[in-house]
């Protein structure tokens, strides 16, 4: 117990360091790695850790915690705070119990981060226990007295002052006597007093929070054990193989006419559909989205069916199920056409990159789909799991906003090379590309340093005003004074391009 103590007044000191009226760097890493391996070893101690594999999820939870010290992208930001959370909390779920229902996991979530409230009032006497033995008093009469004292100030304290402040208003005299004495110690901030009672605070929430944490997932009789049920079997399905069949058969009559329909209209012009760029690409996506649910729907349903059938009704199901994956990569790879036409038209933008990621994605969900359809025996959730957590942990790293600002940088060049360059305003959309986080500054300084703009048309020129002035608007940011917990390589590659300005 003195380990748990200890470790979580370490971390809430820590905390205080790398956050208090900071901003989120490479603390984020620091923090996050000290966290992890802490608890890992709190783990080991008590000997909870049951699935040691489990604790392979440090690995994306620590490449999450890396984004804030490479890349500012805002979305992910805030977006990784939470999934870094709820990552550490599945860790620890998983590594400590040998059930994987995701009810129960979810349950087990709750009660994880909830639970500790609980506990709080144990965390503090398990906390003065240990205070008392760093710091003992040789006898119990001075330990009451001190008591005494502390309630005393406690409570005439707040009387003091709310009489002093009627006796200041009161007569000028005393009030002038008090302006002499706050006179004398007007060396001392009230901001920094207020600031470090603060964080003195905070810490002493944070270490109670932290032990009760960990006396939540040790204790048996804490609301994180006490939830912990049998692996129930699951409900059995009992589905006639004849409705399997016939729901099978007419869902991929279906796909085979809409498949038909989509290689007639990418064989054609665009220009002759009736729908416009904008609503064709929509229409794509919504199409894979709904189309892969109902698929993934019907592969789990029909292959969990426990109905007795022959062995040729079985073959046949199978196969009407890959048949089903198949025309879900055809639709995918449809509907990746169409949102490429769409970008090229329009550029990129963080929703349509988003698009193309969660394509790819599910490209690669139906590799462990197909394995599960031919071998029931496969855990698919856990491979489910592991790609999308892989895919999330890529697409923070692939730098979006560069990618966005990039090609529409690219795309404007290319286009003002035509005589005239007409089109090439409307290819650089300004508006949306200085809403981007510093990421993408790299391009548009690329954008002003390439491109001949004198050789351009006057209504040109706006367009460079508007660039080099969105410059100006950052150098008040870029030029603060950052600490060693803030630093973030994107900001600094962004404050240098200021600089040498």
């Amino acid at each position: 117990m003195k380990l748990i103590i200890i470790f979580s007044l370490i971390l809430s000191i820590l905390h205080s360091i790398l956050f208090y009226e900071n901003d989120l760097g490479v603390s984020v890493f620091l923090f996050v790695g000290i966290l992890v391996f802490l608890i890992i070893i709190c783990l080991k101690q008590s000997k909870k850790i049951i699935q040691p594999k489990m604790l392979i999820l440090t690995i994306p939870i620590l490449l999450l915690s890396l984004t804030y010290f490479l890349l500012n992208n805002t979305i992910f930001r805030m977006m990784n705070m939470i999934i870094i959370i709820g990552m550490v909390g599945i860790m620890i779920t998983l590594a400590t119990s040998k059930n994987r229902k995701i009810k129960q996991i979810i349950e087990k979530l709750f009660f994880l981060w909830i639970g500790p409230f609980d506990l709080i009032k144990e965390a503090s006497h398990l906390a003065n226990r240990y205070l008392l033995t760093v710091f003992p008093f040789k006898r119990k009469e001075k330990r009451e007295s001190i008591k005494q004292i502390i309630k005393g100030f406690l409570v005439a304290l707040p009387i003091v002052i709310i009489v002093c402040i009627l006796l200041i208003s009161a007569d000028e005299t005393f009030a002038d006597i008090f302006n002499k004495i706050f006179c004398q110690i007007a060396v001392i901030d009230i901001h920094t007093v207020f600031s470090l009672i603060i964080r003195i605070a905070t810490i002493v929430i944070l270490t109670l929070y932290g032990i009760a944490f960990m006396l939540n997932i040790l204790l048996k009789r804490s609301s994180y054990n006490l939830n912990i049920v049998e692996e129930k079997e699951n409900k059995e399905i009992y589905i006639s193989p004849f409705t399997i069949t016939i729901l099978l058969t007419l869902l991929n009559i279906v796909y085979t006419i809409f498949t038909y329909t989509q290689m007639q209209q990418l064989g054609s012009q665009l220009d002759y559909f009736t729908l416009n760029y904008a609503t064709y690409a929509r229409t794509g996506f919504f199409q894979l989205m709904f189309v892969s649910l109902i698929n993934l729907i019907v592969i789990f349903v029909t292959n969990k069916n426990k109905q007795e059938m022959p062995k040729s009704m079985q073959i046949l199901i199978k196969t009407m199920n890959i048949l089903l994956c198949l025309f879900t990569i055809i639709i995918l790879i449809s509907s990746m056409i169409r949102m490429n036409l769409y970008a090229e038209k329009y550029g990129y933008t963080f929703l349509r990159i988003m698009v193309y990621c969660i394509q790819i994605t599910e490209l690669v969900l139906l590799i462990p789909t197909f394995a599960y359809i031919i071998n029931k025996k496969i855990n698919i959730k856990g491979w489910y799991f592991v790609i999308i957590i892989t895919a999330y942990v890529i697409i923070n790293f692939i730098n979006i906003d560069q990618i966005i600002a990039k090609n529409n940088v690219n795309r404007f060049m290319e286009l003002i090379k035509t005589n005239p360059p007409e089109y090439a305003k409307e290819a650089l959309d300004i508006q949306y590309l200085t809403t981007l986080s510093i990421d993408a500054l790299p391009e548009i300084e690329r954008l002003l340093q390439e491109v001949n703009w004198e050789n351009l048309p006057m209504s040109y020129q706006n367009l460079k005003e508007q660039l080099i002035n969105y410059k100006y608007s950052l150098q008040e940011t870029l030029q603060e004074d950052k600490n060693i917990w803030e630093w973030n390589i994107s900001f600094e590659k962004a404050k240098k391009i200021i600089n040498n300005n």
